[in-house]
């Protein structure tokens, strides 16, 4: 919800950076530079939250960063991944990773546990 600031005199205040006066000059209203296509963030790797008089950015899930500038983590690199760790083996993929499994065993329901193969099924 935005909230107005009310400008009683037209000073120096009633024209900071992130508002626009209102029609009859009487307040100031918050842009929403999200939605204007103003703010600075990541075009395609982060999300963009509008803020009373400003804005914050924030890097995707995956990724790193201050928002204006993000990068892919490396998950199976960095073992933070969660693939099974005795017979799985992970593969990065932009933003995530995926798991297989090895020769005879199959990936669980969960996609990251190995199941071993009991008579031709899973």
């Amino acid at each position: 919800m935005n909230r107005a600031i009310t400008c009683f005199l037209i000073t120096l205040e009633c024209f900071r950076v992130g508002f626009m006066l209102s029609f009859y000059f009487y307040y100031l209203t918050d842009v929403n530079e999200c939605t204007a296509g103003t703010h600075t963030c990541h075009v395609t790797l982060a999300a963009c939250t509008n803020t009373e008089g400003g804005f914050t950015c924030a890097c995707n899930s995956g990724y790193s960063g201050n928002g204006v500038t993000c990068t892919e983590i490396d998950e199976c690199a960095l073992g933070t991944h969660e693939c099974d760790s005795v017979f799985g083996t992970c593969t990065n993929t932009p933003g995530s990773y995926t798991c297989a499994c090895a020769t005879g065993y199959a990936l669980g329901t969960d996609q990251k546990s190995c199941i071993g193969k009991i008579f031709g099924k899973y």
